[in-house]
């Protein structure tokens, strides 16, 4: 039984309390966590621990078709890029931070023991004969000693040539799949000096690896899953291959058969009774990216990433089938707060319902399918309305918090973008401005048009003006007075492309491709002007204003004071647990989806 997993970057929410509005970066402090990626998990019956964003789950798999959540610890500084349980202690690496030992002999209330600051970042690790073996990517194999289980100590390393992503260990010899490296294979007899004694190349990036009898298999990226004989581990030789596959992440393997995670089809298991010639016997098709297989009695457990943990029962290897999952806030890209509700859409299709009553321990409360690709979010009373990229606009009930339900949709030819709802009317920008009658949500009706100077791609509106990023034109003001007829109010060029834009007081602050954050007086709507300019190179579009500061989604949180808009100045910049894409403000707090990140 083996583990093999990639790293993958997913999304999540992070909810930060706002204790100062003349705030800097040490005003800001964590105070609830919600959701993250399935990036790696151990299972030791009858639990299933999982790195879930920045926090590790404990979940009972005693009923596979239904895991429950049983504890779980505090919110790590990142996300958790994989971990290895030996008896009561879980090791856990927090991507490049370091590395946590927890006590789990309670796996309800895991108790943090310590924690070290390594330097690398474990993509996998293994414990065998009271060592830890670790991929630390680009810092090779190291080995630690676990004598004393609460204190390890490295004793040994090898910097294996490219990207060491996953090991196997199997009697005096560590199988390292190296990512370009393909597989190499290490001398463990003395752990204090291990050396690679064998390596076979992959026609692309070893990614996971499994060793089961006398053949080692390689998740190869794009070159599907490769067969090894290590017989002699001194000339490993490739005796077959499954090439039937589009990107293989991972793999596990037992006897003859080997499951193999496909990041675009699914769980796929083989036959490799005839190494030469590997037959497909059954597949399942898996919700997320399957980064990392663990098999445990008639099921495999999977790390899906954004798709969070599935169980897949492989008693009939003819007829694989997902019975079981766990999945919270996998990947959210965007979102918006009304009253005590923060709503989340996920990049990859499904808005999360989530209750903030009590910020330090936000809620599930209900969940519902909508399209892949938000590109915007509003929420008006009962109703939740979404922008998606290729599926236009959707409207959700969420009337009923516990089971919201899509209603209506309506196409914007594909077109993405950002959307406002003000009096009745649905205002899209969609490389152009679409105002929509939503007085029936079922039905939503074209009311008008207008064609913007440059391309719309995020809006705004404020009493009657609607203010537009448009793009290459910069900002755009419409008179929305008479939806049926939009009318150009003034405009203002900016350097670089407005992708996003948010208003606050007189200003309008606006997110560029190129130009970082450009700020606009348009306290007279008519003839707006810039009147300063934060240059920064931005990664992410989406910003909040309130109070005198800017926030931007940057990867990080960037903190601008435009107290002073005239002259814009950074104020601090917040590292959270994954890459920011969205935010939203609401009193005294800042709620942020993350890649990657976690409530």
């Amino acid at each position: 039984m083996k583990k093999a997993r990639v790293s993958v970057v997913l999304l999540a929410m992070v909810a930060l309390a706002l204790l100062c509005q003349a705030a800097v970066a040490q005003n800001l402090e964590p105070v609830g966590q919600l959701g993250g990626p399935a990036g790696t998990l151990d299972v030791k019956w009858p639990y299933a621990y999982v790195g879930l964003g920045p926090r590790l789950v404990v979940l009972d798999i005693s009923e596979p078709t239904g895991p429950e959540v049983v504890g779980s610890t505090q919110p790590l500084p990142e996300r958790i890029s994989s971990l290895a349980v030996m008896g009561s202690y879980m090791y856990v690496n927090v991507y490049t931070v370091g590395l946590w030992i927890f006590d789990v002999s309670s796996p309800d209330s895991p108790q943090e023991v310590r924690h070290y600051d390594t330097g690398w970042q474990a993509l996998d690790m293994e414990v065998a004969g009271g060592l830890l073996y670790v991929a630390a990517r680009r810092e090779g194999l190291r080995i630690l000693d676990l004598g004393d289980p609460t204190a390890p100590v490295e004793i040994g390393v090898y910097d294996t040539p490219k990207d060491a992503r996953d090991l196997v260990v199997a009697g005096d010899y560590v199988y390292v799949a190296d990512g370009a490296g393909g597989l190499r294979v290490i001398d463990v007899s003395d752990p204090t000096a291990p050396m690679e004694v064998g390596a076979c190349e992959t026609p692309d990036r070893a990614y996971g690896v499994a060793v089961a009898g006398r053949y080692a298999y390689l998740a190869a990226t794009g070159g599907g899953l490769r067969a090894i004989d290590v017989t002699d581990p001194t000339s490993p030789v490739e005796v077959g291959a499954y090439t039937q596959l589009r990107t293989a992440l991972s793999v596990a393997a037992t006897g003859d058969h080997v499951y193999v995670g496909d990041r675009d089809t699914g769980l796929h298991l083989l036959d490799a009774s005839d190494h030469t010639e590997l037959v497909e016997l059954g597949s399942c098709e898996v919700k997320g990216f399957p980064v990392e297989i663990i098999l445990a009695g008639e099921y495999a457990y999977i790390a899906a990433g954004w798709g969070g943990l599935r169980v897949v029962d492989v008693r009939d290897p003819t007829a694989l089938r997902e019975v079981g999952a766990f999945r919270l806030v996998g990947a959210p890209r965007k979102l918006s707060v009304f009253g005590e509700r923060v709503y989340a859409v996920d990049s990859y299709g499904g808005l999360w319902v989530i209750g903030v009553s009590d910020p330090t321990a936000p809620k599930l409360l209900g969940y519902c399918d909508t399209p892949r690709s938000p590109t915007g979010i509003a929420v008006a009373g009962d109703r939740v309305y979404l922008m998606t990229f290729g599926d236009g606009l959707w409207i959700v009930d969420v009337s009923d918090s516990t089971a919201p339900q899509a209603v209506s949709s309506y196409d914007v030819r594909g077109h993405g973008g950002g959307i406002a709802v003000s009096g009745g009317y649905a205002y899209l920008a969609a490389g152009e401005l679409l105002v929509l009658d939503i007085a029936d949500p079922a039905a939503p009706a074209l009311l008008s048009t207008y064609t913007s100077p440059g391309k719309a791609q995020g809006v705004a509106v404020r009493g009657h003006y609607a203010y537009l990023a448009d793009g290459p034109a910069g900002l755009t003001v419409l008179d929305v007075g008479d939806p049926a007829a939009s009318k150009l109010a003034g405009s203002c060029p900016v350097p670089g492309d407005a992708v996003d834009l948010a208003i606050a007081g007189d200003y309008v602050y606006l997110t560029t491709q190129d130009a970082g954050l450009r700020v606009v007086d348009v306290s007279d709507p008519t003839s707006p002007r810039e009147i300063g300019h934060y240059e920064v190179r931005l990664l992410g579009k989406d910003l909040a204003a309130a109070g005198g500061t800017a926030y931007l989604a940057n990867i990080d949180l960037y903190l601008v004071d435009v107290g002073d808009p005239t002259a814009p100045r950074e104020t601090g910049v917040l590292p959270v647990p994954g890459n920011v894409y969205g935010i939203a403000l609401s009193g005294e707090r800042i709620y942020l989806a993350c890649l990657g990140g976690g409530v």
